[in-house]
């Protein structure tokens, strides 16, 4: 956290993005467990079943993120 209590986010345009992979799959899940709805919302069920919407605070992020899992075929709804 920064020292203002808020969450660091990235301000520089040129900064690396973390691994999208890693990002989206580090913790266990896969492909199936996200949905990208026809509106651009990326959501995603946890181990137990229930679902989230994932909250990205960078564009260029986002933008990764979702072209990842278009690329891989990820589904509109659960």
């Amino acid at each position: 956290m920064a020292k203002d209590g808020k969450r660091a986010r990235w301000r520089e345009a040129g900064e690396p993005l973390p691994d999208v992979d890693e990002y989206l799959f580090g913790n266990g899940l896969s492909v199936s467990d996200y949905s990208l709805s026809a509106e651009g919302v990326v959501s995603f069920k946890d181990k137990a079943g229930r679902e989230f919407d994932l909250l990205i605070d960078h564009p260029r992020l986002e933008a990764a993120i979702k072209e990842r899992l278009e690329t891989l075929g990820a589904k509109e709804a659960f």
